[in-house]
């Protein structure tokens, strides 16, 4: 088991149930796509009403040729079956909003 993975276990194990069951459901360690705008987030955090924050992903080329800038901004609110499960991602940065 990695660093992060061990942290990760860590800080999960304190959460309350319903962020911990929010978390099992939604990995924070995925890309997903907002169904409702087809745009690409990320988790940021995890909220006890059942909602959760995300990075929304907006990517615009500029300056440099095939070197894409990130852009991007948070929205907080959605449920889980407001996203689908893309891909796994290399860095977990969720950290709960419960905490």
């Amino acid at each position: 088991m990695t660093r992060k993975a061990r942290e990760w276990q860590q800080w999960i194990s304190k959460r309350p149930k319903v962020i911990r069951d929010l978390a099992k459901r939604v990995p924070p360690d995925y890309i997903y796509r907002i169904k409702a705008t087809r745009q690409e987030c990320a988790i940021v955090s995890y909220y006890e009403d059942g909602t959760l924050k995300v990075w929304v992903n907006s990517w615009f080329p500029v300056f440099v040729p095939d070197e894409p800038a990130q852009f991007g901004y948070e929205v907080f609110g959605y449920k889980p079956e407001d996203l689908e499960q893309l891909r796994r991602c290399v860095q977990t940065s969720a950290k709960g909003g419960s905490a």
